[in-house]
């Protein structure tokens, strides 16, 4: 796998930066009621910042997507079924979208120049007194790391694996964590949870336990099903 061995108590690993939360939620928040949020159901939604169409509304849809990283080494996507010629490459989503502010696109940017290649971000919103089922996303042989950035959070919102949950507090500070182990998102506060959330690849390794290699990323060609995880 593209992951250099890490203990399995990392739940999430703290980043070295921070961001400047306020001015994002300053850009951001009076678009929230103009374009309403796209609901995968009653407790998760949100607003892409980044898509392949240039529309908040795209890629929320639950379908594979092909995880290849940057510069990889693993086999071509070769489309074979009408399914997977209608999906998009996760390296695809670089186009900004209607809340893809200044303050967000300067993020991005920063995110760039960190190396750590920010694709299919979103803003996601996770009401209160909700969770997500738990769950994985993607296959355990592909690197596969998400970037958090809690906006608006409360104690009681927590990420959580089966080694243990953490409170990610929005205080500037952003995190990665592992996708592809079991987990879960819970927000048993009264307030709803905001977190901006981008899948990355650590290339310049700046992580300590999320460092990411093409040339690990090796593995087999995947024709997935409709609606199957990958």
């Amino acid at each position: 796998m593209a992951y250099i061995n890490s203990p399995p108590s990392v739940i999430a690993e703290k980043l070295s930066f921070t961001v400047d939360i306020d001015s994002i939620l300053e850009s951001v928040s009076p678009l929230f009621s103009k374009y309403p949020s796209v609901q995968r159901s009653p407790a998760f939604g949100g607003w892409a910042i980044q898509s392949s169409n240039y529309s908040y509304t795209d890629g929320w849809a639950k379908i594979f997507a092909p995880y290849n990283g940057p510069n990889d080494k693993s086999p071509e996507w070769n489309p074979v079924t009408d399914y997977e010629k209608s999906l998009v490459c996760t390296q695809d989503y670089t186009k900004p979208t209607e809340l893809c502010t200044p303050p967000l696109k300067n993020l991005i940017h920063q995110l760039n120049s960190l190396g750590l290649n920010p694709r299919r971000a979103k803003i996601i919103k996770l009401t209160a007194k909700s969770s997500s089922i738990w769950h994985q996303d993607g296959s355990a042989k592909y690197y596969q790391v998400r970037l958090h950035i809690p906006l608006i959070t409360n104690p009681q919102a927590t990420f959580e694996t089966d080694f243990g949950k953490i409170h990610l507090p929005a205080d500037g500070s952003a995190y990665v964590a592992k996708i592809n182990t079991n987990h879960r998102v819970v927000n048993e506060g009264t307030e709803d949870r905001y977190h901006f959330v981008a899948h990355v690849w650590d290339t310049q390794h700046i992580t300590q336990y999320h460092k990411y290699d093409p040339e690990l990323n090796a593995g087999e060609a995947i024709h997935p099903q409709p609606g199957q995880w990958i």
